[in-house]
């Protein structure tokens, strides 16, 4: 799964129309702050304070107190990669997922032949895999959630890693480094993923050449030789589908996030109270994910009373959630045979 019910063609464009905005934030930034261009350019951030793994957790760990739930159960320990794999260009850091019947210390593997642990690079791999990512996403479940299908169904790779990828970019706002550095880094990197994925969907999906990956990914300021074209794009060829469930993942859930705090308490004219999106926000957006999400929120709440209190099983029809209360439906709605008659598309979607 990627995260998505989108066709091909529409994740396609939400990822271009992606790169372009985060290509334009950037810009932006660096216009109001010309000292960062350089930076930018040259690709020489900031280092951060931090000599080993252990500090990066142990800070970001305190640090998440205010901004993520609670989870008493945040032990970890910290264990080499395998010698016979580990190499100094290889992945820094990666979270061992516990067995889903486990209670066990959750583990972060180590990269030993790292040297470059103070960057930026390092300290988003290892929140991405520890805190507030995988690490604190694993142990919130298993502390919250006793069914072991459930834990089986939230184990989908959109979910978890495009959550991970949510919660490394959330946690720059920790680093002691000027935030709109940080934020030039995030939209860099943002733009860039979104690029490659336009160009694995364009490889897998449109048959692309290697001159049309060059020819699109210069058209987005990412020029590259023929020697590196060739290299990315067969990697991706070799590896379709690969960056999906962690980018398309992501915006999805930074998209549930932006309906969910735009729901607002809207008194209307005949005095009645309502839970929406004003007029405006929702003209360029559709609260189907925040509705979702709730109706979820409310059946894990009577799973977690029931745990709680004991009993029978819930059961709850959540198709009641949705049904009108009497005397709530006009005459003229019941008469409309086209329910989107006079009014707008409520599936519609704003790319």
């Amino acid at each position: 799964s990627i995260g998505t019910t989108k066709p091909v063609s529409e994740v396609k464009k939400m990822m271009e129309d992606n790169c372009n905005q985060h290509l334009k934030k950037m810009m932006n930034i660096l216009i109001a702050n010309p000292d960062i261009m350089t930076i930018a350019m040259t690709n020489d951030f900031p280092s951060t304070k931090y000599k080993n793994y252990q500090q990066i957790l142990d800070d970001n760990k305190d640090n998440i107190k205010n901004d993520f739930p609670k989870v008493n159960n945040l032990r970890y320990h910290i264990e080499d990669i395998n010698e016979e794999i580990a190499s100094n260009s290889g992945v820094s850091a990666y979270f061992n997922i516990p067995t889903i019947d486990g209670d066990s210390i959750k583990q972060l593997r180590v990269n030993p032949k790292g040297n470059d642990i103070n960057t930026i690079d390092t300290y988003t791999t290892v929140s991405h895999e520890g805190f507030p990512g995988h690490m604190y996403q694993y142990a919130y479940m298993y502390e919250n959630v006793d069914s072991l299908y459930i834990k089986t169904l939230a184990n989908v790779l959109a979910y978890t890693e495009g959550y991970a990828t949510y919660a490394q970019y959330e946690s720059l706002k920790y680093l002691d480094i000027d935030q709109e550095v940080l934020e030039v880094y995030k939209e860099n990197e943002l733009a860039i993923y979104s690029a490659i994925i336009v160009c694995d969907i364009g490889i897998h999906y449109e048959g692309w050449s290697i001159d049309k990956l060059k020819d699109y990914l210069s058209s987005v300021g990412l020029s590259l030789d023929e020697d590196s074209a060739k290299k990315q794009y067969y990697q991706l060829q070799a590896n379709p589908v690969a960056f999906e469930p962690y980018y398309v993942g992501y915006y999805e859930i930074d998209l549930l996030k932006e309906e969910v705090l735009s729901i607002k308490r809207i008194k209307t004219e005949a005095g009645n109270i309502r839970y929406g999106l004003s007029s405006e926000k929702e003209r360029r957006m559709h609260d189907d994910r925040a509705y979702c999400f709730a109706a979820f929120c409310y059946l894990l709440s009577q799973l977690r009373r029931k745990d709680a209190l004991g009993g029978n099983d819930v059961k709850q029809d959540m198709s009641a959630l949705y049904k009108h209360a009497p005397g709530q439906v006009s005459k003229a709605y019941k008469k409309k045979v086209n329910p989107f008659l006079g009014a707008r598309n409520p599936f519609a979607r704003r790319y």
